[in-house]
């Protein structure tokens, strides 16, 4: 085992089947929408994929990729790996990937009861049992054999067509309520036929049949709810039985939670700042300590930091992560070099999270899914100049460190004795732990970043023209809104950031 630096564990090899991963770190599967409206690989979709790869992990996992791209859509802009027609372009994504050392996966789903009516304007859903989505679709129709027979074709020829392209590995999606979990379920499979009420009716398809169509060229993984967590669904007993017995067939199983389908048990499967870090660790251990198991598991959920305790533990084999390695793809080179505090901390704040048209993005790395459009690396200025920017806040500190980047020379004036601006109240309250570890990361790398930085300093005008600069950058933030509600002046009124803040006492009883 290496012994290097911290994390022995974390980079050490891992045999997955017949593949051989270089790390123990999985970017997860995260949709992006960046394929062309037709499903094709545009550039800036393999940009996104060359970024991952960039990042040093392991295994590479594309998101949410249908293997029926007329009925199985659950998102837009989703790669269609589903003709022959597309393997020149997903071939350029495998070759992509292992340009930097890492293997290449691809999440298959099929929507099932949950696919938007928009992407199947002509045809109803389909899934085990009719049974309709909350806010979502109601037009199901329960399957029949043939129905299955082709899906599990789809499957096949899918997993068939990716390894002929140059994939390592396919995910089989059977959490977050797909399809297969929709059949897995006792809650959404109330099938009378060979295909539902006992446990092993409700898991017969497809996976064997993948395995016999590609043979051992082509490692399989399966992600799955460790608990669905609705009253009713599959809970860790039964996931454990699901995995014994289709070991035979997989090579390694990701472990996740909840529903993606319904709406109170969706923050569960990419949780929330408010939520715990690392909520699933607790059903992959369970996973692990099953005597019967013997495949590799992997973890999601929330793991913001290098986690080589989980690792060295024993509670995983693998460590999957997409929102840190997003906002900041230099994770693994940082924690390698023994310059963690250098990572940008993810906010957990779901701006990465595509909806309405909108495609991957993040709050605070603005290069993501812009990764064909901004360089790896700022251009240097043609000509240096001497730039003051006025208020420390977010938007000044991340001017004055680009600034610098770019070779010019500095002057950051903030008002206050510290850096931050707002960023010191909104943060506050006890479960914006990401918040505040951003908070810092701000602070800390903007006083290190070579500009020069005048604390407790109004940015008089005397002061900016003593500076002589050839550029002004103003940043002096927002201002407090107050709402123009007759009232609003009394001394019972306070405004929510003097509350957290412990500024202004409450009393029992609060009108918000």
């Amino acid at each position: 085992m290496s012994s290097f630096n911290k994390y022995p564990h974390v980079f050490s090899p891992i045999k997955i089947g017949n593949m051989e991963v270089k790390n123990r770190i999985q970017f997860s599967p995260m949709v992006s929408s960046l394929s062309t409206p037709t499903g094709g690989v545009s550039p800036e979709l393999l940009g996104y994929i060359k970024y991952q790869a960039q990042s040093g992990v392991g295994v590479i996992t594309i998101g949410s990729t249908p293997i029926d791209h007329i009925n199985g859509v659950d998102f837009f802009g989703a790669l269609d790996v589903t003709s022959d027609d597309n393997m020149t372009d997903l071939r350029r994504i495998s070759e992509v990937v292992h340009r930097y050392g890492a293997k290449v996966s691809c999440e298959l789903v099929h929507a099932g009861r949950s696919a938007p009516k928009q992407f199947r304007p002509n045809s109803p859903a389909i899934a085990p049992s009719a049974i309709p989505v909350e806010n979502g679709p109601t037009d199901i129709r329960e399957m029949d054999e043939k129905d299955m027979e082709t899906i599990r074709n789809e499957y096949c020829d899918v997993a068939e067509r990716l390894m002929k392209s140059g994939f390592d590995m396919v995910m089989v999606h059977a959490a977050h309520g797909n399809l297969l979990a929709q059949f897995m379920s006792p809650k959404y499979n109330q099938r009378t036929d060979e295909y539902g009420g006992s446990f092993e009716n409700r898991v017969r398809w497809p996976i064997k049949a993948m395995r016999e169509r590609v043979g051992r060229g082509l490692c399989i993984d399966m992600r799955i709810s460790g608990d669905e967590l609705v009253p009713g669904g599959m809970g860790i007993e039964e996931t454990k039985a699901f995995i014994r017995l289709a070991q035979e067939y997989i090579d390694t199983v990701h472990v996740s939670q909840g529903l993606i389908v319904e709406p109170k048990y969706m923050p569960y499967t990419m949780p929330a700042f408010y939520l715990p870090h690392c909520h699933n660790v607790k059903w992959s251990e369970q996973v692990k300590a099953d005597p019967e198991i013997h495949i590799p598991v992997t973890v999601v959920g929330s793991i913001t930091t290098i986690a080589e305790a989980i690792i060295a533990s024993g509670k995983a084999d693998m460590v999957a992560m997409a929102r840190q390695l997003m906002c900041d793809n230099k994770l693994l080179y940082n924690a390698y070099h023994g310059m963690e505090e250098k990572t940008r901390p993810c906010l957990r704040c779901h701006e990465c999270a595509p909806a309405d048209i909108v495609h991957l993005r993040c709050a605070t790395n603005p290069r993501l899914g812009r990764e064909s459009e901004i360089p790896e690396e700022l251009p240097y200025a043609k000509h240096k100049k001497r730039v003051v920017v006025v208020g420390g806040g977010v938007a000044g500190c991340m001017a004055a460190k680009t600034l610098v980047e770019r070779g010019h020379d500095v002057t950051l004036i903030e008002k206050g004795d510290k850096l931050g601006g707002r960023l010191h109240e909104i943060s506050c309250l006890s479960f914006k732990f990401d918040m505040r570890r951003h908070l810092q990361w701000l602070m800390s790398s903007t006083m290190e970043c070579g500009a020069k930085i005048m604390l407790n300093t109004e940015a008089t005008p005397e002061i900016i023209m003593g500076l002589k600069p050839d550029v002004v950058f103003v940043a002096t933030g927002a201002e407090r809104l107050s709402l123009p509600i007759p009232g609003i002046d009394r001394e019972n009124v306070h405004h929510v950031l003097d509350v957290d803040t412990g500024r202004a006492a409450v009393g029992e009883r609060v009108v918000v």
